[in-house]
């Protein structure tokens, strides 16, 4: 059964409930490439042994994100 889109439910006059301001929020482009960075000093740093990635990238999160708190 196809729906066509002009009878679907969607409303068009909603408003997000929440508007980022571009001029405080993070750029997440930055964001990401701070975290790439610190993930691979931290893999770099113990010898770039295989299995920790995932700890790798959590870890440098949480410190680019306090980094971004200051």
């Amino acid at each position: 059964m196809k729906t066509n889109l002009s009878e679907s439910k969607i409303n068009n006059n909603a408003v997000p409930e929440a508007i980022i301001d571009s001029e405080s929020a993070p750029d997440v482009g930055d964001r990401l490439q701070r975290i790439e960075a610190a993930a691979y000093y931290k893999a770099e740093a113990r010898g770039f042994v295989p299995g920790m990635e995932i700890d790798d990238w959590l870890q440098a999160e949480i410190e680019v994100d306090a980094e971004a708190q200051q």
